[in-house]
């Protein structure tokens, strides 16, 4: 029998040493990262918003972050950084330290805004991630009260008729609304012609005035209008009928399903921010989401709440991005 000598141990005795090197690394980087998340925070953090102040998405984004001031006893300051559709917030935001203390609150253009801009200075995929969804909604195609588009119908029997010649409005080239109705032009077979605003508020008062006939955005931004007889709304793009609107049927409804589209809100981090500080924000994000004035605050806006870990809400993002870019070689939209 051969005998065994030291030598026919020393592999063995060095993939020993390294497994307890590798288990001892990962210990210590967990126990930093507890640490970290016990300590954290310890100073202000802020919540950069990429739209300007007052608008829907920015008072959601102060709501929430007086909210969470409050419960993690550090304040939690909003930053307005607007333009070039949310990429100026979305730049910055991923080059801040992955510590938690820089948080950004955006929505659908932070996946899109890469595939239409021709220079883009982030990745929403390697250079984020998520902390909680936050909300997700349907957006509305409204018409003027004067117009001969009393349905959604209507609007489709005579856009096939005259294709081109009738315009919609949105706040903006490249933003949700404006790819909303994009799909809904090619689920459709319809050419209805883009006239792009510098925000919600004018693409809706064009329409109420009847400098356009359509305007496609949110519920919250022609709600009142709709009351006062001055808009009729068509078609809700989402996947459900929403509550305020009852009688208004969504394209899944109207014989378009492949062009149902949800925008969303929500909340992410730079890469790399520690898991224990990404579920610390995400279980007091979801606590303040659960109280009775934001979700009031959700319903007037026509906006539904989020919810769910920061790994769903990764999913989440993943499947948004991959959408977005088949939508976006689809219909070819681009930014020169």
């Amino acid at each position: 029998m051969q005998k065994t000598t030291d030598r026919d141990y020393i592999p063995q005795r060095r993939l020993l040493r390294t497994v307890r090197v590798l288990a001892a690394a990962v210990a210590a980087s967990l126990a930093c990262s507890l640490t970290m998340a016990q300590a954290y925070p310890n100073r202000p953090i802020k919540m950069v918003v990429g739209l300007s102040a007052g608008g829907g998405s920015d008072t959601i984004a102060r709501a929430i972050s007086k909210h969470l001031g409050e419960r993690l006893k550090q304040p939690v300051i909003v930053e307005n950084r607007p333009g070039a559709g949310g990429n100026i917030a979305s730049e910055y935001v991923a080059k801040m330290p992955a510590d938690g203390y820089t948080l950004l609150y955006t929505a659908d253009n932070h996946n899109l805004a890469p595939l239409i801009y021709p220079s883009v200075n982030y990745d929403p995929a390697k250079d984020y991630t998520g902390v909680i969804l936050v909300s997700e909604y349907g957006l509305i195609l409204s018409a003027n009260a004067d117009t001969r588009y009393k349905s959604i119908a209507d609007l489709v029997r005579f856009a096939k008729q005259e294709p081109g010649a009738i315009f919609y409005g949105s706040s903006g080239t490249g933003l949700p609304n404006h790819v909303a109705m994009e799909k809904f032009n090619k689920a459709a077979g319809l050419k209805i012609t883009h006239v792009a605003y510098k925000g919600s508020s004018m693409s809706v008062n064009d329409a109420v005035a009847g400098q356009i006939p359509l305007v496609m955005s949110t519920i919250a931004a022609v709600q009142p209008f709709i009351t006062a007889n001055k808009l009729v709304p068509l078609v809700v793009t989402g996947s459900s009928r929403w509550p305020s609107l009852p009688d208004v049927p969504t394209l899944a409804e109207a014989g378009f399903p492949a062009a149902t589209s949800n925008s969303w809100m929500g909340i992410v981090a730079p890469a790399g921010t520690p898991k224990a500080v990404i579920d610390k924000l995400n279980t007091e994000i979801s606590a303040i989401m659960k109280e009775k004035s934001i979700q009031d605050s959700f319903s007037k806006m026509g906006m539904g709440v989020g919810g769910g870990t920061a790994e769903r809400f990764n999913e989440y993002l993943a499947k948004d991005l991959s959408g977005a870019q088949k939508l976006i070689t689809e219909t070819n939209i681009k930014i020169e």
